[in-house]
């Protein structure tokens, strides 16, 4: 069985080089990134994490906020 989480933030919270990556299948990870809505003004980007067990996905999720924050320091 093969889950699919979806997570949605600002596309200015995440750095432009990260999208390229996963665009681009650069990140171990899987995770596909695509461009969203605009929610009140500000362009989302949709997250789609893929795992086969709960904490195989959570375990990716982490892994895909803790990249974020170090990039963006």
């Amino acid at each position: 069985m093969t889950l699919h989480v979806k997570r949605r933030m600002s596309a200015a919270a995440v750095p432009a080089l990260l999208v390229e990556w996963l665009k681009d299948d650069g990140l171990p990870f899987d995770i596909e990134v695509r461009t969203g809505r605009r929610r009140q003004g500000v362009r989302q980007l949709v997250f789609t994490i893929t795992g086969t067990t709960q904490e195989d996905v959570t375990a990716k999720v982490q892994a895909l906020e803790h990249t974020i924050a170090n990039l963006n320091h």
